[in-house]
């Protein structure tokens, strides 16, 4: 059983559980989604990808690298609007937001040493961060996500990211997982085989 964050499936995973399972066809993956960080022996969850610093506790953790904050919108839109260049530019531009649990309403930058604060008012609310980034991709405004969750658009060029110099600082990306050495084999198996493919991947190479 493997916990992933909202939409890490879609841009990262599912190629590299595939070939899992492929290389392993006695073992059955359940991938499930997740906000923050689970408990894995409460939640019955083995592998656990998780984002930011983690809490003391019990489980050991695989580091696979980084991503960050982003603000991005399709070219169509940038063409139409402008780019923004700086966060009060922001007032001028029409955005996409999501209601879902765990996005906030706020857009923070890194202005020097200070962070700033900006809530844009929304053309369109989403319910998920998914139909968002869509939203996004076909001209409707400006959106903000994490760089995981837009990589396959940003690879396409369907989006480019503005306002890179008030970014947010790196959040770590890792593995968690129970007893260490001790971890059943078919845990140990799947972490040998997708820790080297997830640190490669470009999604987490958040510069």
């Amino acid at each position: 059983t493997v916990a992933l964050p909202l939409l890490m499936d879609l841009q990262v995973f599912t190629p590299i559980a595939v070939a899992y399972l492929n290389a392993f066809p006695d073992v059955r993956l359940d991938i499930r989604s997740c906000e923050g960080v689970p408990k894995l022996l409460k939640e019955g969850i083995d592998i656990a990808l998780v984002l930011g610093q983690l809490p003391n506790s019990s489980e050991f953790a695989v580091p696979l690298g980084a991503v960050r904050p982003i603000v991005c919108a399709s070219p169509a839109y940038l063409g139409k609007w402008g780019r923004p260049s700086t966060p009060e530019d922001l007032k001028a531009h029409r955005a996409v937001a999501t209601n879902a649990a765990g996005y906030d309403a706020h857009w923070h930058f890194r202005c020097g040493r200070s962070i700033r604060s900006v809530k844009p008012t929304p053309a369109l609310t989403c319910t998920t961060q998914r139909a968002a980034i869509h939203a996004a991709t076909l001209g409707l405004g400006l959106i903000r996500c994490m760089s995981y969750e837009a990589h396959d658009e940003l690879r396409r060029g369907l989006l480019e990211p503005v306002l890179s110099a008030f970014a947010g600082p790196d959040v770590p990306v890792q593995l968690i997982y129970r007893h260490g050495r001790r971890a059943e084999a078919r845990v140990r198996t799947f972490i040998d085989f997708a820790a080297p493919q997830l640190r490669a991947h470009p999604a987490f190479q958040a510069r």
